[in-house]
């Protein structure tokens, strides 16, 4: 039997730049044992790892997919000279 839904409620929010208020949530991701995604507006947090730069406006996501993980971790392993560059 279906069941009726329960009343709408709605709630004002404030204006914002939407385009840019998202930003503070997208952190990095650490993927497998040598790999990083970092936002393209913030550092790489770990030195130690490859950063993966991601410009979520201009690439194909966030890198946050479960299948762009798995990829990139499939990567990682299929690629035994990957190497943090220096500098």
């Amino acid at each position: 039997m279906i069941q009726p839904l329960p009343a709408a409620v709605f709630n004002s929010i404030a204006d914002q730049n939407w385009m840019e208020a998202w930003k503070q949530h997208y952190k990095p991701i650490l993927i497998g044992k040598r790999l990083v995604i970092v936002p393209a507006w913030l550092d790489s947090p770990d030195r130690g790892r490859v950063a993966i730069k991601i410009n979520p406006g201009m690439a194909f996501g966030t890198g946050t997919h479960p299948t762009t993980q798995l990829c990139l971790e499939l990567i990682e392993k299929s690629m035994s000279d990957l190497r943090v560059p220096k500098g």
